[in-house]
This record gives structure tokens, C-alpha cells and sequence, in this order.
């Protein structure tokens, strides 16, 4: 299968870059590169791409980089197109994570 973006999808990321200190387009670019090859091997595996919800036909992948940490952990939302195309459709990004984690006593 290959893996296509939406036009939302895009929007959505250029938004979520587009703030001073955040990590450039280029550096998402291999990130969402895992999120695609994580959709295209494991589409089939519900443990590795489940289900958003009951509902729909949404798959998800959440995806904690390594260091160096550009990225907080993010969630990949997709869905297929047909037999042959994944398309991503929205993304989101965990930016108050390592606030969080610096909170946590432990």
C-alpha cells in the first residue's frame, strides 16, 4: 500500500510548525516518514494501528521519537482510500508533554 496526505493533513502541520521554536517542516518530514511506513506494514494489525474509535474507519499510530527530541509524542490519524492507498488525514502533537513529564515527582 502507499500512504498519501491530505490536504488537511498538510494545513494541519504547516499550522502546528508555523510558531517560533517549534521543530522546522524538514525535521517533520522524517518523522512523518515512520508514520508511513508504520501505516504501510501494520495497516492489517489492529494492535499496531488500532481503530480511533467503534465507529469509524479511522486507524491510528502514536509515534514517541527518539532523542534527539524534536517532536513530543504524536498521534498519525488515517483511514484507506481503496485496496491500494492509506491517506493520513490529521495529526497531534503533544506539545505540553515534556512540561508534563518535568512535573511528574517520579
Amino acid at each position: 500500500m502507499r500512504v498519501v496526505r491530505s490536504e488537511h493533513f498538510t494545513r494541519r502541520v504547516a499550522a502546528e510548525l508555523d510558531i517560533e521554536g517549534r521543530p522546522t517542516l524538514a525535521q517533520f518530514e522524517r518523522f512523518a516518514r515512520a508514520a508511513e511506513l508504520t501505516f504501510e506494514a501494520f495497516w492489517d494489525d489492529p494492535t499496531r494501528c488500532p481503530s480511533a474509535d467503534d465507529e469509524s474507519d479511522i486507524r491510528i499510530t502514536l509515534l514517541s521519537p527518539p532523542p534527539p527530541y524534536f517532536f513530543p509524542p504524536t498521534v498519525f490519524y488515517a483511514r484507506q482510500l481503496d485496496s491500494d492507498t492509506i491517506e493520513m488525514i490529521d495529526v497531534d502533537f503533544e506539545w505540553d508533554y515534556w512540561s508534563q513529564v518535568s512535573d511528574d515527582p517520579q
